[in-house]
């Protein structure tokens, strides 16, 4: 089952993307259910631009298979709610992302990537949230966003 993994991994290495994913999803079909088969089917997905896919296999594996007490994965998940945020122009995809980014943070507060990418998910939520049309947004969302930036300053 590793090399086979391994070999997943060479082919979306190599671009050949929609291979990979074969590969990856024969090797959870036989059973062998560990979380790295989820894990590289979530970056796979972030890699083809799915983001909304990838939050499923981010939150499964961390769901199922190691408890929400993995720091990278969290930070995974994130990254992967950001990019889908950015997509979508989805101000609450982003609150998610940031959300994600507490949790890595709380596990592992030393980590300063994560601290950065708590401070980037606040700072694009804002630009979100000010970019949305007038009669789409509210004066709640703003001022959220006003408070959030100044949390993201500390």
């Amino acid at each position: 089952m590793y090399a086979a993994q391994g070999i997943g991994i060479a082919l979306a290495e190599n671009n050949r993307l929609a291979e990979a994913k074969d590969v990856f999803f024969q090797v959870r079909d036989v059973g062998y259910n560990t979380p790295t088969v989820w894990i590289n089917l979530a970056h796979l997905y972030l890699s083809l631009e799915q983001p909304r896919q990838a939050v499923s296999f981010y939150e499964g594996v961390l769901r199922r298979l190691l408890e929400n007490r993995d720091s990278n994965i969290l930070l995974c998940t994130a990254k992967a709610y950001y990019l889908m945020a950015k997509l979508e122009h989805n101000s609450e995809a982003m609150l998610t992302a940031r959300q994600f980014c507490q949790k890595a943070i709380a596990i592992d507060p030393t980590d300063k990537s994560a601290m950065f990418d708590l401070a980037l998910c606040i700072q694009q939520y804002a630009e979100i949230v000010a970019r949305e049309p007038k009669e789409k947004r509210s004066l709640t969302a703003l001022k959220r966003a006003l408070l959030e930036l100044e949390t993201a300053k500390r």
